[in-house]
């Protein structure tokens, strides 16, 4: 069941149908932004958002999913005590990472299964 937020993010277009949204801190982007972010899971696209006021801002990147590399998601116990959710990946040769990802579950697997559509092309 899609939060009051990720059917925002639906109507403003972030993200499709499936309503794969959710917020984290980003921890590593490649032009050294740092700070609230909004992930939204849009096709085969992952949109990357400013976020300010429970209001996405600025997009700050699109990536690929079929091209990403390296992609982990941790959203297990132990892992959980110390970065409260982690996904990491390289797009472009560059490493994106998030922390304290809130609300990932079946979000993390439609981002996996995007991934995975690459990897099945190579």
């Amino acid at each position: 069941m899609a939060t009051d937020f990720q059917e925002k993010l639906f109507a403003l277009g972030a993200c499709d149908e499936r309503r794969a949204a959710f917020g984290a801190s980003a921890y590593v982007l490649p032009g050294g932004e740092n700070g609230l972010v909004v992930l939204a899971v849009n096709g085969g696209t992952l949109n990357i958002y400013d976020v300010s006021k429970n209001e996405p801002k600025a997009l700050l990147y699109s990536v690929e999913l079929s091209k990403v590399t390296d992609l982990k998601v941790a959203t297990r116990f132990p892992k959980l005590l110390f970065t409260g959710g982690l996904i990491s990946f390289r797009y472009n040769g560059s490493l994106f990472e998030f922390r304290n990802v809130g609300r990932l579950g079946r979000e993390a697997e439609i981002i996996k299964q995007e991934a995975e559509k690459g990897e099945k092309m190579q």
